[in-house]
């Protein structure tokens, strides 16, 4: 069994203009022999990871295994962060990842790079099934051609850390996947996520949201979803700090002297 932990929640949000924002969900798990993170987030995460790592007594030398569900640059962002860890990816999302050019949207070849780096490493995930105790593998393709879902049982319920098999709690409930290489492989992938959370009782992870679960047949997320933003929107201003969240959907702006 291991205690869990949130190091940085996700958050299911995009621009027209900038690209993704890339906020994606990175959790500790923790027994008497292993540190284990899931997933990395982007680089911007660096202080957010070895703060909430500090908070629980740890620094990231103390990691000793990262598990990736895919090879997109936010999931994998800061696998150089954890020195002394294993880097537990798909074998079919590595060799897809590693052929692909370097101008593929999401896919940075130097990051794929750093998964073996030190050398021995990266461990290839070869199939489903029980990779560290009490930590299983579960096929989730669809987004990308390897992507990989972990189930994970923990001291107070089963954890499913889907990636961005289901990035949110909209493509949850309805299986309207905003970007998948195979649409029909990734709606398959939600409806296991769906049967898998029924019969083990797991609460859900998506890529880039809290902690969900199913509720009278339907996901509901167990706490509220909020961010942050500041926006110098004038020279002569202070920045406006602009909150978001799902229990106050319209944006909230207050001026602030908060520096960005």
């Amino acid at each position: 069994m291991y205690d869990a932990h949130v190091l940085v929640n996700g958050f299911p949000g995009r621009t027209s203009t900038h690209g993704s924002f890339g906020w994606s969900s990175v959790w500790l798990l923790r027994n008497a022999d292993r540190v284990v993170v899931v997933d990395t987030g982007p680089p911007a995460y660096v202080p957010l990871i070895t703060q909430a790592l500090a908070g629980l007594g740890l620094s990231p030398r103390d990691v000793t295994d990262v598990l990736v569900t895919h090879a997109h640059w936010d999931h994998l962002g800061n696998v150089s962060l954890f020195p002394q860890a294993r880097r537990w990816i798909g074998r079919a999302e590595h060799a897809w990842a590693c052929r692909q050019a370097t101008d593929v949207p999401f896919v940075s070849q130097p990051l794929l790079g750093a998964l073996s780096e030190p050398e021995g490493a990266l461990r290839l995930i070869d199939a489903e099934g029980e990779i560290l105790p009490g930590i299983h593998a579960i096929d989730a393709a669809g987004h990308t051609p390897g992507h990989l879902a972990f189930l994970a049982h923990t001291v107070r319920t089963p954890l499913l850390f889907v990636g961005d098999a289901a990035k949110n709690v909209h493509e949850l409930e309805s299986s309207a996947i905003d970007s998948a290489l195979d649409l029909a492989a990734g709606r398959q992938s939600i409806s296991r996520i769906r049967e898998i959370a029924t019969s083990t009782g797991a609460a859900v992870v998506p890529g880039h949201d809290v902690v969900c679960t199913l509720v009278d047949g339907h996901w509901q997320r167990k706490s509220a979803q909020t961010a942050q933003l500041h926006f110098h929107h004038h020279r002569d201003a202070a920045p406006a700090r602009i909150t978001i969240s799902d229990q106050e959907p319209g944006l909230v702006a207050v001026r602030s002297d908060d520096a960005i």
